[in-house]
């Protein structure tokens, strides 16, 4: 008899087929046939379907099998793979997988520097594959769209190594130097991510095949194949039955299979092997509505302990992200962001994903067999598993709301930060605090929302601790003014009583005096006759007491001598029996001691040999107590070192607190400036950043410390500097005008220069002399004027037309030790001049053809690099001008350049678009390293009109078309970082620039302003520490920063 058990499983459940399964393969014979025409044809397939549809099972077990089939000359080499977080390396090692039989050199290629390679070079791949030996070369890329599903939006390598890896492909099927043939697998819900990458799409268009839906018939073979393939049956009300709910639901191919899988497994635990597949077994799983929850809770709750029962919510909840329209989306995420988001160990989450990918449940992917570590994508396998497992619903449904009110808060705290709403009251407090409390938000989930989230919860703690303060005011007065009402009421009550009480008393004295005179004579005459019968009484009581007394005696003395005669006779009683009781006790005591004694003799030589042992015991219980105590102080160390930094990062969070108080409470008040102190102080002294936003706000507030200056009648457009060591500024725009400004004395009106032979053009541009004792301008019309005389009136020393177009970057540089003029316009035309004893003559021109959007210079005035309107970056050779510009590509960038800047290191270059992305190039030998660029988005709202850095590298600022500048530390990843927000304008931000000494930074606006900000917190620390004399009193420092926190003064020379 053949058993049960020797039947194997013929349904692969939730993965997909693969290779090894083609002969359990069944129901897509036409569409295997129509693929491999249409591959062999074009040399190109893109397989397009649904989610679950079956693609990537229709070409493992399906194409790849039929391709095999013929005579020995037909020969393919197949490399399959997923494109995942990094389709290069993953090319890379499948290529080394397949090949590394052919050639054993594969296995000492590094594949780091071949993916290198291949990113520089496509063509790189073609020598790689030429070690296939004549075989045809059949590259499989399952599941394309992880090419967009795993792009990190907030770092543009991701993008970079996509369009590498698609340029890689696009080669590898464009050439016909080796037979390669390629196939995609994609989801159609991403067809239209391949419209950003140039010749996809159109390569895409000549081998597309949309799979189509199975008929009833090939659903049939799907069902009933493999069970006969294997020697068994099923009823055929069963297939039936299945094929009636895939007719109404066809898309649940994968949950059918998964069905069938977990009905066979059943019908092999009960039924004989003679029997069919019954729809009872079918039924007992659940069938399609519920296999999947009652397979997911029998892992769940009998394979899970408490612990990863917590780690698998938290797991599927932080591959959920909330979608476009508030809807949820599946985000495949790295093991180590996982644990990031989490807060969960490693090891937790690992015990969970292989229990929930392990053969025969295959809910999460990677599949078994592969390794795990913190790289790895954990994703889930089938996207209908979400909202067919029940408790999973539920998860997902609780992260959606999660991040709802998440982004609500957030929202709102910048709203705050602005001035532009107040704090949160019940019902969303109430709300707000039990989502911090339940959900135990990280900073590193809240990231993929909003990057302020220290931010947020510092509005929610401060939104608490103002209702709780509101509502104990409002107790209070209501307590105040009831005893108020209570006392005048009692005060009225007491005194209607006391008038009543005076009446009755008097009343009732009038009487008594009365009764009492009359009473007092009565009982004066019974007084006289009461005394003489006590007298009587009296000496009769003495006579009886004396009587009493003598037959006391007489009685007392015949009880003692009854009590000694019972005493002798009880004693010579107990002294026999005590006699007898001790002979029977000492004969068992001999007893005892000779059992004793043996006993002993015995023990002796049993206690020498549990002497050995325990001796031995004892050397290797010290030497574990040794190391049991130097674990425990390196325990005690970190326990220390953990409880420091959780004080340290309290007590900063304590000070970011205190500074929004005291930015909210009225300027100009002691208080408001005694809080920011203190939140300085607090900061600085527990290691907190210097330039923390919030204290920054709260000091400039106490402060005064920023001017706005008016002086222009239109937009102001630049503002510029000269290199000369003073403290003179000159803005320009569109009124014509320059003016000069000393930002140590802003009150001073500033000197103005008009050129009278200028028709009225904006001004774009202003650059100074070495000497700071001339400047240029350059105009809108091309005309580049130079002026000598810093007395306003003075006519400008010289006036032409220097380009055909705006004229939007000027710069002075030493050229081989003589001042040089370079003015570049917006049509594409640099020029040099030669403007040494007051001349402005033109030297040389370069024109480059194309849209010109920024300029930046090199430090030593070598190179100027110029950022096009399309995108590319080119570089001049100031010294060799003659010589051909060099221009560099950067792919990934998103939006139209704006702006553009070198870090004072020159190890960097940034860039503003008009998306709103701010971008970075590392730049290696005077020229922007391949495949370096970087972007950080979220961080503004529109373009990027400047960019500054501080002289010493430490802060990057940034200008923008939503009226505001931002402030970073550049030292750190900006956009892990929250920004000092300076929002004062009331239209766009057109130009930024440090001062030398990097305390201020000056701004032009649209809205015809100048303005100044002291934005070293230090210096502001100082400032105010001179106006503010007294101290916080403990009442106001209990109400402020707390009861339990010890009372401590300012440390006024903190810095």
């Amino acid at each position: 008899m053949v058993e049960n058990s020797t039947f194997t499983n013929p349904f692969p459940g939730l993965r997909s087929y693969d290779y090894e399964d083609h002969a359990l393969f069944f129901g897509r014979d036409a569409h295997i046939r129509e693929l491999k025409n249409k591959l062999l044809d074009g040399r190109f397939l893109a397989l397009i379907g649904s989610s679950g549809s079956g693609k990537s099972s229709l070409i493992k077990a399906g194409l790849i099998p039929s391709l095999e089939e013929g005579d020995a000359s037909n020969r393919w080499k197949v490399i399959l793979f997923r494109p995942g977080g990094n389709p290069v390396r993953n090319f890379v090692d499948a290529v080394k997988a397949a090949l590394r039989e052919d050639d054993p050199i594969w296995d000492s290629r590094d594949p780091v520097s071949l993916e290198k390679e291949l990113s520089n070079d496509t063509k790189v791949a073609l020598s790689l594959l030429s070690a296939t030996r004549g075989q045809k070369i059949l590259l499989v890329i399952d599941q394309f769209e992880e090419l967009f599903r795993y792009e990190l939006s907030e770092d543009s390598s991701g993008i970079n190594r996509t369009n590498a890896f698609v340029k890689l492909l696009l080669t590898l099927i464009n050439q016909r130097e080796l037979p390669v043939h390629a196939v995609i697998t994609m989801r159609s819900d991403y067809l239209d991510h391949c419209t950003e990458f140039n010749g996809l799409t159109e390569i895409i268009n000549k081998g597309y095949y949309l799979l189509p839906k199975m008929n009833p018939e090939e659903v049939r073979q799907v069902i009933v194949g493999p069970v006969e393939s294997v020697g068994a049956s099923i009823e055929p009300e069963l297939v039936t039955g299945l094929l009636k709910e895939l007719a109404d639901n066809p898309d649940f191919l994968p949950i059918l299979q998964h069905a069938l899988m977990r009905t066979w497994d059943r019908w092999k635990s009960t039924k004989p092997y003679s029997s069919p597949v019954s729809r009872s077994d079918y039924e007992a799983i659940g069938t399609m509505q519920e296999s999947i929850t009652m397979h997911a809770e029998e892992i769940y709750t009998q394979r899970l302990d408490e612990k990863r029962r917590n780690a698998a919510a938290k797991l599927f909840k932080s591959l959920i992200v909330l979608g476009p329209s508030d809807t949820s989306s599946l985000h495949p995420t790295v093991l180590r962001e996982i644990i990031q988001i989490t807060g969960i160990p490693d090891y937790l989450l690992i015990d969970v994903i292989m229990v929930f990918r392990e053969n025969g449940v295959s809910i999460l992917t990677p599949k078994p067999g592969v390794k795990i570590d913190q790289n790895s994508i954990i994703d889930v396998s089938v996207e209908k598993v979400l909202t067919f497992w029940e408790r999973c619903r539920k998860w997902i449904e609780e992260e959606l709301e999660s991040a709802k009110l998440y982004k609500q808060l957030s929202y709102s705290a910048s709203l705050y930060q602005d001035g532009r709403t107040g704090l949160w009251v019940n019902p969303e407090l109430q709300l707000g605090l039990k989502w911090l409390k339940e959900s135990e938000p990280t900073l590193e989930w809240a990231q993929r929302y909003d990057p302020f989230f220290e931010r947020a919860t510092n509005f929610l703690d401060y939104s608490k601790k103002q209702y709780e303060l509101e509502v104990r005011q409002k107790e209070d007065r209501q307590k105040r003014e009831l005893r108020k009402a209570r006392i005048f009421a009692s005060v009225l009550g007491i005194s209607s009583l006391v008038s009543l009480l005076f009446l009755i008393v008097a009343l009732v004295l009038r009487t008594q005096a009365q009764q009492s005179e009359k009473t007092a004579l009565e009982k004066e005459s019974l007084a006289l006759e009461e005394r003489k019968r006590a007298e009587d009484q009296t000496r009769e009581a003495i006579s009886q007491k004396k009587i009493a007394e003598q037959q006391g005696t007489f009685a007392e003395l015949q009880k003692t001598l009854t009590e000694e005669q019972k005493g002798i006779a009880v004693r010579e009683q107990e002294k026999a029996v005590k006699e007898s009781i001790a002979a029977k006790i000492a004969k068992q005591i001999a007893e005892e001691q000779k059992f004793q004694a043996d006993n002993a003799r015995k023990a002796a030589v049993e206690s020498q040999k549990q002497t050995e042992i325990q001796k031995e015991y004892a050397v290797n219980a010290q030497k574990e107590s040794e190391r049991q105590k130097v674990y425990a102080q390196s325990a005690q160390k970190e326990a220390e070192t953990s409880r420091n930094d959780a004080l340290k990062q309290r007590s900063k969070a304590v000070a970011r607190f205190i500074a929004i108080q005291s930015f909210q409470m009225p300027a100009g008040d002691e208080l408001t400036a005694l809080l920011a102190l203190k939140a300085y102080d607090f900061n600085i002294k527990n290691g907190g950043e210097r330039e923390n936003p919030d204290i920054f706000n709260a000091l400039s507030k106490a402060a005064g410390a920023k001017a706005t200056l008016i002086a222009h009648n239109d937009i102001v457009r630049v503002v510029a500097e000269p290199q000369a060591g003073n403290s003179l500024f000159a803005t320009a725009g569109d009124d014509g005008v320059v003016s000069l400004w000393n930002y140590l004395t802003p009150a001073v009106k500033p000197l103005l220069f008009r050129n009278p032979k200028q028709t009225f053009r904006s001004i774009r541009s202003v650059a100074f002399m070495p000497d700071g004792k001339t400047f240029f301008t350059g105009s809108s019309n091309g005309q580049i004027v130079r002026w000598d005389n810093f007395t306003p009136g003075t006519p400008p020393a010289k006036t032409i037309i220097g380009h055909d177009g705006i004229v939007f970057s000027m710069t002075v540089k030493n050229i081989n030790n003589k001042p040089h003029l370079i003015s570049v316009s917006s049509a594409g035309q640099v020029r040099l001049w030669d403007v040494s004893d007051k001349k402005l003559e033109v030297l040389k021109n370069v024109n480059l053809g194309t849209e010109i959007a920024s300029v930046e210079m090199w430090a030593d005035g070598r190179f100027m690099f110029l950022a096009t309107g399309n995108g590319k970056l080119i570089r001049i050779d100031l010294n060799k001008l003659d010589s051909k510009p060099i221009e560099y590509s950067l792919p990934g960038l998103r939006g139209r350049l704006l702006s553009m800047a070198f870090t004072p290191d020159q190890k960097y270059l940034y860039f503003g678009t008009s998306s709103g992305m701010l971008y970075h190039v590392r730049i290696t030998n005077d020229e922007p390293v391949p495949n370096s660029l970087t972007g950080t988005q979220g961080t503004h709202t529109s373009g990027i009109t400047s960019i500054a850095f501080a002289p010493d590298g430490s802060r990057i600022a940034t200008a923008c078309y939503d009226w505001k500048i931002r402030i970073w530390n550049a030292k750190e990843d900006i956009s892990k970082q929250q920004p000092v927000l300076l929002s004062d304008f009331d239209y766009w931000v057109m130009d930024i620039q440090f001062t030398r000494d990097g305390n201020k930074l000056l701004a032009a606006g649209a809205d015809k302003t100048v303005r100044i900000w002291d934005i070293n917190s230090a210096a502001l620390f100082t400032e105010v520490s001179k106006r503010v004399k007294r101290e916080l009193t403990e009442e106001e420092w209990d109400q402020y920063i707390g009861k339990d926190i010890p009372y401590e003064k300012l440390s006024r020379n903190i810095r």
